[in-house]
């Protein structure tokens, strides 16, 4: 009897030492596991540690490798995003666009060329994206970005808070150009007093994304640089679009409607935009406009009804599709990883896409039917920025957004026009003073211009003679070179 004991003991010891070296080899598994670190910009979340450490799990679970979101807020991520690169930081992903320095990283070896490996580690996001719209992420014919696949046809107008619509029975879907707005904004200012301001709270900083096109701008690199080409034009001709009549007309109208009282009188330098439009501040704003954006624009007006109007067709250039990315960093000791991470989101395997949009079931959210939820309100976790993480088109619609809102959408992305312009990329490297400093001219002067907080002539012509003195006409003269060579090809 004792020795069947003893015999029993000892199965019991060799089964659970075995059972321990299990374990010791599942937790050696995951130490050993390489992190990928992912730079990000949404907005701080109460219990974002909670949902990082699932999409962790998920990550983990399908790639190998464990996933670090480093988020940072959305106004200090460009300075804090170049300050990781020029210090040659080792970090894997992080989320870009021409207006974070996509362009430049691009050419000077930042970002990491994934030509090759983009169709080997994330096959299905690389076949999704229609091929040609892969074109405006390449620099000397290689890939340096993965579309973040959304909204790319471009549309701009007006955002208007439906209430005031309905107040002073003006007739929105009428207006076909900002002048149009005239007789509403003086209904407003006549009324509402200082109450509510008729025009935007940044007009000078919406001047730069949501007129560009509405004016007939197509840029040529960055979005205030000065060099455009006109909308159709096929001799594709560089100008200085700051110098054109169509840019004077239009700060001379800031001017009018400033001197009116249409503009908030600190709209050149103030950063509480965000805040004005939650507190329903803002009669209207200028911003792009697309299938299902009321909704997006009624959380912005903090949770008021809004009616819009679209100037201008829909169009495609490349800076629209760079308008979102997720580049590689060529301080990445695992790209193959990154690579398959972002195959992840894009491909919504496991829910993870939902899930760093949308938390938890039953806690951030409440699921309403197979595709559709409703967020919960307060309950720690709502990014909204659904275009950051990769294809929309695999998000849960929420409350105000038509079931076909995404069909739609896509639609809308085949049917835009196309820049004559798509795929070119204009390299800076010849002209980096000259660019260096315009960009600080243009700091100076287009929002005191553009929101119509100066008088314009003589502040106008100050900003021309400094554009001259700081380099314009070179800029002008290397795009227009650098486009002649593009065609010949």
């Amino acid at each position: 009897m004792k020795k069947m004991l003893a015999a029993i003991f000892a199965l019991f010891t060799i089964v659970g030492s075995l059972s321990g070296c299990n374990n010791i080899g599942a937790s050696n598994k995951a130490e050993n596991m390489p992190t990928v670190v992912w730079y990000l910009r949404p907005l701080q979340q109460e219990d974002e540690q909670a949902v990082f450490a699932k999409l962790s799990e998920i990550t983990e679970k399908n790639v190998g490798a464990k996933l670090e979101i480093k988020r940072i807020d959305p106004g200090a991520y460009s300075e804090k995003l170049n300050l990781a690169v020029s210090s040659g930081e080792k970090f894997d992903i992080c989320h870009t666009a021409v207006r974070y320095g996509f362009n430049g990283f691009s050419q000077n070896g930042a970002f990491l060329d994934i030509t090759n490996l983009l169709p080997k580690y994330a096959p299905k996001t690389y076949e999704n994206i229609p091929q040609h719209m892969w074109e405006a992420t390449k620099y000397q014919d290689k890939i340096y970005g993965v579309i973040n696949y959304q909204i790319v046809a471009r549309q701009h107008g007006i955002v208007a808070l439906k209430s005031l619509v309905d107040k002073y029975k003006f007739d929105l879907k009428s207006v076909k150009r900002l002048e149009d707005l005239e007789p509403f904004y003086k209904s407003i200012k006549a009324n509402e007093g200082s109450m509510i301001v008729p025009y935007g709270d940044l007009a000078g900083a919406a001047y730069s994304f949501a007129l560009q096109h509405y004016l007939g701008f197509d840029n040529v690199g960055s979005e205030t640089m000065p060099g455009v080409v006109a909308v159709g034009d096929d001799s594709l001709t560089v100008f200085n679009q700051y110098e054109s009549e169509i840019f004077k007309n239009y700060i001379a109208l800031m001017r009018d409607w400033y001197t009116k009282g249409y503009i908030k009188r600190d709209s050149a330098t103030t950063t509480s935009g965000g805040e004005l439009r939650k507190q329903g501040y803002l009669a209207t704003i200028c911003d792009m406009i697309g299938p299902g954006f009321e909704t997006s624009f009624k959380d912005i007006m903090g949770g008021r009804d809004v009616e819009t109007v679209i100037f201008d067709p829909p169009f495609i250039n490349s800076n629209s599709l760079l308008a979102s990315l997720n580049a590689i960093s060529a301080t990445s000791q695992n790209p193959e990883k990154a690579l398959q991470i972002l195959e992840l989101f894009n491909t919504n395997k496991d829910n993870i896409y939902n899930i760093i949009n949308f938390g938890f079931e039953g806690e951030h959210y409440k699921k309403i039917s197979e595709n559709r939820i409703e967020p919960i309100v307060n309950s720690g976790y709502y990014p909204n920025c659904a275009w950051m993480f990769g294809n929309q088109f695999n998000a849960y619609l929420v409350p105000g957004q038509k079931d076909d809102v995404w069909e739609e959408t896509i639609e809308l992305n085949k049917s835009a026009g196309a820049s004559k312009l798509l795929g070119f990329r204009f390299d800076s490297t010849n002209v980096t003073n000259e660019t260096s400093q315009c960009g600080a001219v243009l700091g100076e002067y287009l929002k005191l211009l553009a929101s119509g907080s100066v008088e314009t002539e003589t502040i106008y012509n100050d900003f021309i003679n400094k554009l001259k003195v700081a380099g314009v006409d070179k800029i002008i003269a290397e795009k227009q070179a650098q486009i002649n060579a593009w065609k010949s090809k």
